[in-house]
């Protein structure tokens, strides 16, 4: 599991100044032993933020996740731990005048693209 992994990060958000920090965090974060406990991760996401305040400025999503893993607003994916809503499976509603066929593919589709998101 890689760091963009453990905090659940978009890479299709940020720009390329933030995509080299993240590029530094996680060479920086496997030369750590790759921690996943909440005060570990913490304490490794001040400790960037220090780093690459001295050479330029850090992601902002960074401080963002840093903040919610200290609030309790989010909780740090453990190795072997389920995705959340991985399990859920959901079942297609009816119509009368829809056929069934045309809502099976059309929630067929957002799962997908909902998957890639």
């Amino acid at each position: 599991m890689t760091l963009t992994e453990t905090l659940q990060l978009k890479e299709k958000f940020l720009n390329y100044e933030d995509l080299r920090a993240l590029d530094y965090c996680e060479r920086r974060w496997k030369e750590e032993g790759c921690p996943t406990e909440r005060w570990q991760v913490i304490n490794f996401l001040e400790k960037m933020l220090h780093e690459l305040k001295d050479h330029g400025g850090y992601p902002k999503v960074l401080l963002l996740r840093k903040k919610e893993i200290q609030r309790g607003a989010y909780t740090i994916p453990q190795p072997g731990e389920e995705k959340p809503g991985a399990g859920v499976r959901f079942t297609a509603p009816s119509h009368p005048k829809i056929p069934q066929e045309w809502i099976e593919r059309a929630t067929k589709d957002c799962l997908q693209m909902r998957e890639k998101v």
